[in-house]
């Protein structure tokens, strides 16, 4: 990735943080979208727990599980995700509308 485009990376997980904080979830899964699945393997795993957290809250949960997934099979250790993972695995699978 070139300086130019992590620059950009950064400037969109810096607002969505900002989105996040003010309870715009669907803000944050805009601007993450996009980039996801081009840039998904330069995301840290707090860009993916935004992400991943901010679909569950809007009820995109099977969207969030495969989000999830993918950072664990990364990260198994980033208790963030494990607990956003759980989450999303008790809405799924137990807690369904």
């Amino acid at each position: 990735m070139e300086v130019k485009e992590i620059t950009k990376f950064r400037e969109i997980s810096n607002k969505a943080e900002v989105y996040r904080k003010q309870g715009n979830y669907k803000g944050v899964i805009d601007l993450y979208k996009v980039i996801w699945g081009k840039e998904n393997a330069n995301f840290d795993n707090w860009d993916s727990w935004r992400y991943s957290s901010s679909l569950r809250k809007v009820g995109k949960v099977k969207e969030a599980l495969e989000i999830c997934t993918e950072v664990y099979k990364r990260s198994p250790n980033f208790v963030q995700n494990v607990s956003i993972f759980s989450w999303c695995l008790f809405d799924y699978y137990i807690n369904k509308d």
